[in-house]
């Protein structure tokens, strides 16, 4: 992404990560992050570089969802079986948004939505976990580092 955009990585993230929680509890999406970070950098972005950016990077994601391990299935089906509500736990930013609609997943809900509607709403960290580097815990949810973890929260 950085490349694309013509900007140090390292800068470029400091900006980045100001944004996290706010990406992932919707209150600004993947364009208004990179806006905001290449204003911080002073490096104006034109429209069809911050499209391609984000096509490049709703693609990106979407391939995420190809592939969905399939103990993660058996769980929410076994959960479903016995009579309780489910709900999707995800970093919930804009670009999962649009791919998720696609994916076996979309059957189920979001992680914010489950705790309004009174659910127990858990953070599944499995998928982040295999990066380079953990993700911090999003606000109080309940973590689950691994699928079946997330009967213990039951």
């Amino acid at each position: 992404m950085c490349e694309d955009l013509g900007v140090d990585k390292e800068c470029f993230d400091t900006f980045w990560k100001e944004k996290e929680e706010e990406r992932y509890l919707g209150k600004i999406d993947f364009e208004g992050s990179i806006l905001y970070a290449g204003n911080k950098l002073g490096k104006e972005i034109d429209s069809d570089t911050l499209a391609y950016v984000l096509n490049r990077r709703i693609d990106a994601k979407a391939t995420c969802f190809e592939h969905i391990d399939l103990k993660v299935l058996h769980m929410l089906d076994a959960i479903k079986i016995l009579g309780l509500r489910t709900a999707i736990v995800s970093n919930c930013s804009s670009e999962e948004v649009k791919v998720i609609r696609e994916s076996e997943l979309y059957r189920y809900n979001e992680l914010q939505d489950a705790r309004n509607a009174e659910m127990n709403a858990i953070q599944a960290k499995w998928f982040t976990n295999r990066l380079p580097q953990k993700r911090e815990t999003i606000g109080d949810f309940p973590v689950a580092e691994e699928p079946l973890e997330i009967l213990a929260h039951l």
